[in-house]
C-alpha cells in the first residue's frame, strides 16, 4: 500500500524532435474548420434524435389506433338444392296466425376439415400472423449519421452571426425582394409611400 516508489533510474531523453512547418501551419489555421466539424456533428446528432422521436411518436399513432376489422369469408359454394314446405297445421296457425313457409337448403357447403377450421377461427376473430417486416435499405440508410451529417451539411457553410448579419444586410437593402420580415416591411412601407404621393398630385 502506500506510495508507490519513484524509481531511480533518470528520464527517458528526447534524442530527436522533428518539427513540421506544414502540420502546425495545418493546425493553427484549422481552428475554424474543426470547430463547424463538431457544430456539424452536433447538428446531425440532433437530427438524427428528431427522426428518431418522430418515428416514435408515428408508431405510438399507429399503436393507439383500433385494428383492422378481419376481411369476410368467401367460401366456395357447391349448387345447393331448395325444398320448401308450406306448413297449414291449425297448431301452427294458432301459435303464428297464418300458414308458415319453411324453406330448407341440402349441400352448398363442400370444405373440408382445415378449411372449415380456418373459417371458423377468421368467423371468431383471430387473425393470421403479420407478414413479416421488409427491411428497407433507403430508411436504414436515412438513419446512419453519415445521412443526418448531409443533411444538415448547408447549416456548416456560415455561422450563426454571420447568417444574422446577413440577415440584417439583406433587411436593410431596400432594392432586396427576397424572404425577410424586414424586406417585407421595406417594400409594404415603400409602396404606401408611392401610393400617399400619387394622392397628393
Amino acid at each position: 500500500m502506500g506510495r508507490s516508489q519513484r524509481s531511480n533510474r533518470p528520464p527517458k531523453m528526447v534524442t530527436e524532435a522533428t518539427f513540421d512547418v506544414e502540420a502546425r501551419k495545418d493546425w493553427l489555421q484549422g481552428f475554424r474548420k474543426r470547430k463547424r466539424e463538431r457544430r456539424l456533428t452536433g447538428l446531425a446528432h440532433g437530427a438524427l434524435k428528431a427522426r428518431k422521436q418522430k418515428l416514435a411518436d408515428r408508431a405510438a399513432r399507429r399503436s393507439m389506433r383500433p385494428p383492422p376489422a378481419p376481411e369476410p369469408v368467401v367460401l366456395d359454394e357447391a349448387p345447393a338444392t331448395r325444398e320448401t314446405v308450406v306448413l297449414t297445421d291449425s297448431n301452427v296457425v294458432e301459435q303464428w296466425g297464418a300458414a308458415v313457409t319453411v324453406t330448407t337448403t341440402v349441400g352448398g357447403l363442400d370444405v373440408d376439415a382445415e378449411d372449415a377450421d380456418a373459417a371458423e377461427a377468421l368467423l371468431r376473430g383471430a387473425h393470421a400472423p403479420p407478414p413479416k417486416k421488409r427491411v428497407d435499405a433507403a430508411q436504414v440508410e436515412a438513419g446512419t449519421l453519415e445521412a443526418a451529417r448531409r443533411k444538415v451539411a448547408h447549416l456548416g457553410a456560415q455561422s450563426a452571426k454571420r447568417q444574422r448579419r446577413a440577415a440584417r444586410k439583406r433587411d436593410a437593402n431596400p432594392h432586396f425582394k427576397g424572404g425577410g420580415r424586414g424586406a417585407a416591411r421595406a417594400l409594404l412601407d415603400g409602396a404606401a409611400a408611392k401610393r400617399g404621393a400619387k394622392r397628393k398630385k
